[in-house]
């Protein structure tokens, strides 16, 4: 498994970046991350991070990653051949701007795409 800060990248590297911070100015929550998996040059799967009621007045923040994972799943019916050439892009940003923070996926999420095969995953630190 190949996990990336991402400080400097290449153009290619850094559209699928911005591709990821533009959804993640869809959460609604303070940390907003917007994550996105590519197959070859094209997006197949995105996500963010949002609240999700788990009953008896209990919210949990379900992770953007988690998200893209069941993208996947759903784009590639667990075809871990393809999932497994997927790359996963993370971005945090500030709220209500385009400032990358530190979006490394936690232990759980990082497992998780450890499972399903995926070798390489960028997730930002700060916008160079």
């Amino acid at each position: 498994m190949l996990t990336r800060l991402v400080t400097h990248l290449m153009n290619r590297e850094k559209q699928y970046l911005d591709e990821a911070a533009k959804i993640a100015m869809k959460s609604s929550m303070r940390h907003k991350h917007g994550c996105v998996a590519r197959y070859g040059k094209s997006v197949v799967a995105s996500g963010y991070n949002h609240e999700r009621n788990a009953g008896l007045n209990e919210v949990w923040s379900l992770h953007a990653e988690a998200e893209v994972l069941k993208g996947l799943r759903r784009v590639y019916k667990d075809d871990k051949q393809k999932i497994q050439k997927c790359k996963v892009y993370v971005v945090r940003i500030s709220n209500d701007t385009d400032i990358y923070k530190m979006s490394k996926p936690c232990e759980i999420c990082k497992r998780r795409l450890e499972e399903m095969g995926i070798r390489e995953i960028y997730y930002s630190d700060i916008r160079p």
